[in-house]
């Protein structure tokens, strides 16, 4: 699925089995068929992931497999670095109405953040 991957470079197949990377090519390969055969009303996809800042073991660790950060890493894998964006939780709930959503808001805080 790789190699017919219109996203993931073909390169450099070592980055995809290491975690966060294996994780994140199995997202990039399955939105892609998704849209591919119609399982979604969709032409394009977005891939968010999203990590809090202070997730510094994650998003600073130079990985073995580039010596780079995560995002770097993934970036650098990437054929359109748009279709890819780290956001924060509160990034990403900054625009979700507070009063509308507001168990969901509580859910998320106390599962994720507190």
């Amino acid at each position: 699925m790789i190699a017919i991957s219109k996203q993931l470079k073909n390169q450099n197949h070592e980055v995809y089995y290491h975690e966060p990377f294996y994780q994140l090519m199995r997202q990039t390969l399955w939105s892609e068929q998704m849209i591919k055969h119609k399982e979604i009303n969709a032409d394009k996809y977005l891939h968010v992931h999203v990590v809090p800042r202070e997730n510094k073991d994650l998003l600073d660790k130079k990985y073995k497999c580039s010596g780079l950060d995560m995002v770097n890493t993934w970036s650098n894998q990437l054929q359109e670095k748009t279709k890819y964006k780290v956001l924060s939780p509160e990034e990403l709930l900054s625009g979700i109405d507070g009063k509308t959503y507001q168990e969901l808001r509580k859910y998320l805080w106390e599962r994720y953040w507190s």
